[in-house]
């Protein structure tokens, strides 16, 4: 694997101004920490936000390795765009992936999301029971790698995993591929609901591994703003990679990539399409090259159990933080706000 800690000097700038945190506006998805003397000291966020518990909740599993924690302060936006005219400055800001489109801020940090902590597991919905990030993918690489979900054994089929009817970029996507997707190979598409029928979205959907099933994963950028044209990214694709299958990411002009897709590694394990007359175009291509697919499919499932596994991503938080201390141009010399005892004290704070 290619060195985190190059990684982490590539997304983090060279000049970090304490003025520049101070000044970013403390919106209610802004989680503001302090990091001193291995202790974790919350100044701004929490209530309602279980999102900021999960950010928490990977820096003390950080110190449970044995990792002090640097001395350190920043905000984490959890929200799922961060756009210049959502702040009153350029600032520094932990977030979720990049935006190019939208202001391209040239201080956004690139830091591992709150979905590598867990996540519902989806059956029903909210309601589901949590599974960890690793647990998750343990459960879909071991199933993708059974001989019988090799590539060419896989339902020569299309999936999307994720709600459609409430985001009318993905139904648009999807009604074109209806009508197109038949000139190379089914198309198979079970939209996960508040009322999906409990058979349709086990067979398909859950628990997550089943997607392994499947040659081809459709993901797609997530919920629009409020202006319907912001959109944020999506979280998904580390596990459609982890299902062996080929990831096509469908992005409309607009992509946004995690800190990992930044990875050399990455290169080309994604497949983004612009629109859907790319998509079809590149199924086609991977119909007509099996082989070549095939491999695809490897490294796709190969780099899920190596680089997207919980101890390079804790190595990628350790470099982000101590390439972060290096680059502020201010020293934390005492404690600051309310201090976070364990894991239980910050989750009864959400």
């Amino acid at each position: 694997m290619s060195d985190v800690l190059e990684l982490a000097r590539k997304l983090v700038p060279h000049s970090i101004k304490y003025e520049e945190i101070v000044h970013q506006r403390n919106f209610r998805q802004v989680l503001h920490l302090r990091l001193f003397n291995n202790t974790v000291y919350l100044l701004n966020g929490m209530k309602g936000e279980p999102r900021h518990f999960d950010i928490v909740a990977q820096l003390m599993d950080l110190k449970d390795t044995g990792y002090v924690l640097p001395n350190v302060e920043f905000k984490y936006y959890t929200m799922d765009t961060v756009t210049l005219q959502d702040t009153s400055i350029d600032g520094p800001a932990f977030a979720f992936w990049d935006d190019e489109v939208f202001g391209n801020l040239s201080k956004r940090i690139l830091a591992p999301s709150c979905w590598f902590n867990g996540q519902n597991s989806g059956l029903f919905m909210n309601n589901s029971p949590f599974i960890s990030y690793q647990d998750q993918m343990n459960s879909i690489t071991s199933f993708a790698s059974n001989e019988s979900m090799s590539f060419l054994n896989k339902e020569n089929c299309l999936i999307f995993k994720g709600q459609v009817g409430l985001y009318p970029h993905r139904k648009k996507i999807i009604e074109e591929l209806r009508h197109k997707i038949c000139t190379v190979s089914e198309f198979l598409v079970h939209e996960r609901g508040h009322r999906v029928a409990a058979e349709g979205n086990t067979q398909y959907q859950n628990p997550m591994k089943n997607l392994s099933k499947y040659r081809y994963q459709l993901v797609t950028n997530g919920a629009p703003g409020d202006d319907k044209i912001r959109l944020s990214g999506t979280c998904r694709a580390k596990y459609m990679l982890a299902t062996g299958g080929i990831v096509f990411y469908v992005t409309d002009g607009k992509p946004r990539n995690e800190w990992w897709q930044h990875s050399p590694e990455s290169k080309g394990l994604i497949q983004y399409c612009e629109n859907t007359d790319k998509l079809v175009e590149k199924i086609s291509y991977f119909e007509s090259n099996l082989k070549e697919a095939s491999k695809l499919s490897e490294e796709g499932l190969k780099f899920a159990k190596e680089y997207l596994h919980t101890d390079n991503v804790r190595r990628y938080w350790k470099a982000l933080l101590e390439v972060y201390k290096e680059r502020c141009e201010f020293i934390i010399e005492g404690p600051n706000g309310m201090p976070l005892r364990d894991k239980q004290h910050a989750q009864s704070l959400i």
